[in-house]
């Protein structure tokens, strides 16, 4: 079966594909599990190193303590560092959203292909550990955690199933959708 996307992906369909990524090493022991998006997860600890920051600056004013100054610095340092990830994390998604181009997926008995102005991306389904299903992304997620992982958009969800129900594929098919409600 072979089909078009026209669609550049959204930014969350981006932002979800990347926490899918960065979460591969639980989700390769559980599938099952709802994937944060990236900024959200970079948010959320840059949040907490404010709150620790802001208690240690208290610590620091209350005790004058070297190692609380100590402990105030590297947090600040670690608070720069997490607000800068997170401002570049951003910049790359949206140039990602910038560079996507229509793609011509096929889907047949050797795997899943991609045919764009960038190449020819392709994974076998020997080589492909699960096919997830998140809110915004379909991630095909290979058994070498190294390797690289396709993704489409939830648009394309129904001519991907079909796709795979054609060549008995379905079975690698992990429907998270359900988790996000």
């Amino acid at each position: 079966m072979t089909f078009s996307t026209d669609t550049n992906g959204s930014k969350e369909f981006y932002d979800e594909f990347h926490g899918t990524t960065t979460m591969y090493k639980s989700l390769f022991k559980k599938p099952n599990t709802k994937v944060v998006p990236l900024t959200k997860r970079i948010t959320k600890n840059a949040v907490s190193m404010s709150i620790l920051l802001v208690l240690f600056i208290v610590l620091y004013f209350l005790s004058f303590d070297k190692f609380a100054l100590f402990v105030v610095a590297f947090l600040a340092a670690v608070e720069v560092l997490m607000l800068s990830l997170l401002i570049i994390t951003n910049k790359l998604i949206r140039q990602e959203m910038a560079r996507a181009v229509p793609s011509e997926v096929t889907i047949d008995n050797t795997g899943i292909q991609f045919k764009n102005d960038n190449g020819v991306f392709k994974m076998n389904w020997e080589k492909t550990k699960f096919i997830l299903i998140n809110k915004y992304s379909i991630v095909f997620a290979p058994m070498d955690k190294n390797a690289i992982s396709l993704a489409l958009d939830t648009d394309c969800k129904d001519l991907v199933l079909e796709g795979l129900k054609e060549v008995g594929k379905e079975g690698l098919v992990v429907d998270n959708t359900d988790l996000y409600k």
